[in-house]
């Protein structure tokens, strides 16, 4: 049934005094349904009705209005029912979207570019055509972004204004603004010393902007860039013809860094890395101790191979274990695994006397199998039955059981095997000074191994804040990035003469308990905290930034996955084994129980209930655990049990007191056959684990095959999800940066300098 308009007027202006009117119900009307407004002329009545969208021919009607041809509509009161409109009725018509692009423009008026940003959203995902659009939106970025410069939001507002040049680059006051904004961004690049990214902004700004637009602006940026670079290179000069090569190189790199171009730096900056190669680390974690073979201490790790060349050194993965080198030593293996020939190559030395004999070797592996000596390894001493000197350079072991990979048994530093004071030194770098954060590695000439174009010196610094040590890459003050924080990987790989490389070994993270105290030393209690933690979350958001990162994922137990399941490396680990998930609710329950357990038992043994007070949870002072633990006790006091992150001392691995919970470890497993002993054995990091969980790690030492070792790893992996000996977090495949010129790298090193021998520095 079709009825006049004017036959239901009375009957709807009763009604729309107690029925809200579509359009009114929300302060956004993007969110109702859409819907026109009919407006009447005064002589009709002067009343509106909200419709349902009118079509096509509906909206030409209107604009046409053919005599006698009336506009039939349904309003959104009586969607039952068709109603006639006299075109000679009708003022205007309100179409849904140009309502919407008025309450936008309102809104820019009055500074809710926010609220602004939504309105004109909505219309160009589902009106891009509106009339006015264009120019509404062109208005509206122009105004946000002299409102984001007004609150010292540099990029957001020079963003802003990227977007206002792409849709009219002829608006008025945009070059001015421009100028102001990109003049300010300038300024903020030199005062921190990134002249790097200065340089690059003035060739975006270029590109994005047009060269002509902004002919004064770049020309004043850039000579206050080639003014800089060519004092610096002045002062450069000065300190080569001083003979202070160390300071006339570092400046040398200074000047390419602000102005490559500039005419002569190129082959300075050559000249002086010729006669003083230096290289410039920045280090998350400072070493105290310098040990190749340290477990849980990457620093340590690292450095030690500057300072330390061992027997046998883990080289990379095969299919069947690691593959080991070494420069001295040669090492065999019978058929039945149970006796190693160890031969030292004395003709290598190329001096009168060699680094070490086979006395000084079978003196340290007796040493080895002494529990009351320093040396002793548990490792080496439940495989070692008896040696025997065959020649001064040869000597044969025989073993109590067969072992996989007897190699990874030798890792031991050469310093350590000579009898008395090294007959040559057997290091490539000697620790030369440490100031502050920094220590100073100066090459050994000595070392039969240097080569002459390695590195003269290697500069490590300490950054607590990961930051910091970005920005001193940019800007040319470092030249290797040792440790990048995985969020940050994306923006380094837009450098343009920056390679990242992924080591590897997978780092495993985890929290490790105080057996000694009663809640970290109750079982439930820790089911407690690995149910209360959101890995997913702190891995995904906080570590990773939202990037997925190949191999980086949470962890079921202590004990590397891999990149995929190809990685031969990932033997050990049994996916079968599901992460424990994110289950508050089941958290507080059990943190309840482990409560009642606790003090139960303090009654049956008549002593006193422990109180729970605070969770103290304490890691190293680098981004990747301090992000972590922070998120970590944040997340469980959120869910009732409260807890603090607690940051140890620069180069502090392990807490030094008392009343710690758990602490943050990350680790590096080269051979997990053998590592698994280091970190959960009763002589290793994590002492507290159940008597089977020992017994199946001394199983683990007596495998003959590798089927044998995947099985015993596996149900290594089941007893450590079960006790919980350890929380684990995640797996993460670590990164390092560095600059183009540093030549030698090699893709996916074990470490960071394992063959810095190599290096060289191309100009």
């Amino acid at each position: 049934m079709r009825l006049p308009i004017t036959c239901c007027l009375l009957w709807f202006q009763l009604l729309v005094t107690s029925s809200p009117v579509a359009g009114q119900s929300s302060a956004r009307l993007y969110d109702e349904e859409p819907f026109d407004r009919v407006v009447l002329t005064p002589a009709a009545g002067g009343e509106s009705f909200d419709v349902f969208p009118l079509g096509s021919e509906q909206r030409q009607a209107v604009i046409e209005r053919p005599a006698g041809q009336p506009l039939r509509v349904r309003l959104l009161l009586f969607p039952e029912k068709e109603f006639d409109i006299a075109g000679n009725d009708i003022q205007w018509v309100d179409y849904f979207e140009d309502m919407i692009l008025d309450q936008a423009v309102d809104r820019v008026k009055t500074g809710q570019f926010d609220d602004a940003y939504h309105y004109f959203e909505f219309l160009k995902r589902n009106y891009p055509s509106t009339s006015g659009l264009d120019v509404a939106v062109e208005d509206f970025l122009f105004k946000d972004a002299a409102d984001q410069y007004k609150s010292k939001k540099l990029d957001s507002a020079y963003a802003l204004l990227t977007e206002v040049y792409r849709l009219n680059s002829k608006r008025r006051g945009l070059r001015q603004a421009f100028s102001r904004i990109a003049g300010e961004i300038f300024d903020r690049y030199l005062v921190d010393g990134n002249y790097d990214a200065a340089r690059r902004f003035l060739s975006d700004s270029a590109k994005q902007f047009g060269a002509a637009n902004i002919e004064q602006a770049l020309e004043r940026r850039e000579k206050e860039l080639i003014t800089k670079a060519t004092e610096l290179l002045r002062l450069a000069r000065q300190q080569f013809d001083q003979g202070n090569l160390r300071d006339a190189y570092l400046n040398s790199r200074r000047v390419l860094s602000i102005w490559p171009k500039l005419a002569g730096a190129a082959d300075f900056s050559k000249a002086v890395a010729q006669r003083y190669p230096l290289v410039s680390v920045a280090v998350s974690q400072p070493a105290t101790e310098f040990d190749p073979r340290r477990f849980g201490d990457w620093a340590a790790r690292r450095t030690g191979r500057l300072l330390h060349r061992m027997l046998m050194e883990f080289g990379s993965y095969g299919a069947d274990g690691g593959n080991y080198d070494s420069p001295w030593v040669n090492i065999q293996t019978s058929d039945d695994r149970r006796e190693i020939t160890v031969t030292l190559d004395a003709g290598n030395t190329g001096r009168d006397q060699p680094a070490i004999n086979g006395y000084d070797v079978a003196d340290l592996m007796l040493r080895m199998a002494d529990p009351q000596d320093e040396a002793f390894s548990s490792l080496w001493s439940d495989a070692f039955s008896e040696v025997e000197l065959v020649e001064v350079f040869q000597l044969r072991f025989r073993m109590d059981h067969p072992v996989l990979r007897p190699e990874n048994l030798f890792q031991i530093p050469f310093v350590e095997a000579a009898d008395g004071p090294n007959r040559f030194p057997t290091h490539p770098y000697r620790l030369d000074v440490r100031e502050g954060a920094e220590s100073r590695f100066l090459r050994d000439a000595n070392y039969l191994g240097t080569s002459p174009s390695q590195p003269v010196e290697i500069v490590e610094t300490y950054f607590v804040d990961g930051s910091q040590a970005r920005l001193a890459f940019k800007r040319a003050d470092v030249d290797i990035i040792d440790r990048v924080f995985p969020a940050d990987i994306e923006d380094l790989t837009s450098m343009a003469d920056v390679k990242i490389e992924e080591y590897a070994s997978p780092s495993l993270h985890m929290l490790v308990p105080n057996f000694d105290r009663p809640f970290s030393g109750h079982r439930t209690f820790r089911r407690a905290i690995v149910f209360g933690i959101s890995r997913s979350v702190i891995l995904q958001r906080d570590l990773l930034g939202g990037n997925p990162l190949e191999g980086c994922r949470v962890i079921s137990g202590p004990i590397p996955v891999g990149r995929s399941n190809e990685d031969p490396i990932g033997y050990g680990y049994d996916a079968d084994i599901a992460a424990r998930p994110y289950e508050p609710s089941l958290a507080l329950t059990l943190f309840e129980v482990s409560k009642s357990e606790l003090r139960a038992k303090a009654k049956r043994t008549g002593g006193e209930a422990p109180e729970f007070s605070k969770l103290r949870i304490f890691h190293p002072p680098a981004d990747i655990p301090r992000t972590a633990c922070s998120a970590i006790a944040q997340q469980l006091s959120t869910i009732g049990i409260s807890a603090e992150a607690v940051e140890m001392r620069a180069g502090q691995t392990h807490p030094d007191v008392a009343d710690w919970d758990f602490y943050y470890v990350d680790t590096v497993m080269d051979e997990p056959q053998f590592d698994m002993r280091r970190l959960l054995g009763s002589a290793g990091l994590v002492r507290g684990g159940s008597a089977y969980l020992e017994l199946a790690l001394r199983q683990l030492s007596t495998v003959t095959n590798w089927t044998q070792s995947r099985e015993r790893m596996h149900e290594i992996h089941r007893l450590a999800h079960q006790e919980l000996v350890v929380i684990p977090l995640w797996q993460l495949i670590d990164r390092l940066a560095y600059r183009d010129q540093i030549q030698g790298i090699p893709r996916r090193p074990i470490s960071l300098y394992q063959n810095v021998e190599q290096w060289t520095i191309a100009n």
